[in-house]
């Protein structure tokens, strides 16, 4: 049995792998979940399995950065595009965090319907938000490793 140590390539394309599935799997989720809002153990999971995908995206991020050629052209896009995931990423948890907070704030009030079915909106559109974001930031690049010049570890 031999053990081959991996190389930061390798790791990466298989991170970004399981963190494009993890985030398709997320968004399938939490769709399902606003569609039928009925506690579950599945809703544990998806709580697990959105920790998780965020987990990953942050890997990703981390170790793309830190062997990235930013000196080239594409690897500079790329690191923007990185810049702008965080952002985004941040954006979003602040998104989710107030619509978190004003849905515990006017749970016991029935004439703010409307005004929760936009908080819900809210929630929805940061964890999805995150979800497709991820996704493409995994799929870019994966599809950017077998480029020359853009990495670092060649």
């Amino acid at each position: 049995m031999s053990f081959t140590k991996k190389t930061p390539e390798k790791m990466l394309k298989n991170y970004c792998k399981v963190s494009m599935f993890l985030n398709i799997l997320t968004f399938v989720f939490v769709i399902g979940y606003f569609v039928v809002p009925i506690y579950s153990f599945l809703l544990d999971f998806l709580g697990a399995l959105l920790i998780l995908s965020w987990l990953f995206n942050i890997v990703i991020l981390y170790i793309s950065d830190t062997h990235l050629n930013k000196s080239s052209t594409i690897g500079n896009q790329l690191s923007k595009l990185a810049y702008r995931f965080i952002v985004f990423f941040i954006i979003c948890i602040v998104l989710i965090l107030i619509g978190v907070l004003f849905l515990n704030l006017i749970v016991s009030e029935e004439i703010l319907f409307y005004a929760t079915l936009v908080i819900y909106a809210d929630i929805l559109v940061g964890v999805l938000g995150i979800a497709v974001a991820g996704s493409y930031y995994a799929l870019k690049v994966s599809s950017l490793l077998n480029m020359r010049g853009v990495w670092s570890f060649e």
